[in-house]
């Protein structure tokens, strides 16, 4: 049986590599409604069950990746830089 611990760590994973993912948040609630829903209907489930059919956080990450277009990670990856930048300065003068 999966505990909500692990599953939260299954998501949290895939989360954090998808930290430069435009559309990350959804991606990663339609995520957690996917596994919920599978672990509903077979709550005896384990963690093997979960990597069987939906793969390792990697192997689902790099699918999410590779089903976009490089401009669209690097547009994104560079708001994030920003974000983080102007976040350190007005930390940094407050």
């Amino acid at each position: 049986m999966v505990t909500k611990m692990e599953l939260n760590a299954y998501v949290n994973s895939v989360k954090k590599m998808l930290q430069y993912v435009p559309g990350r948040r959804q991606t990663v609630k339609d995520l957690r409604h996917e596994l919920e829903g599978y672990l509903g209907q077979n709550p005896e489930a384990t963690m093997e069950d979960v990597y069987r059919l939906f793969g390792a956080p990697e192997t689902m990450t790099g699918q999410v990746i590779s089903a976009m277009s490089q401009d669209e990670i690097e547009k994104n990856m560079k708001r994030v830089k920003i974000i983080r930048t102007l976040a350190v300065v007005t930390a940094v003068t407050v």
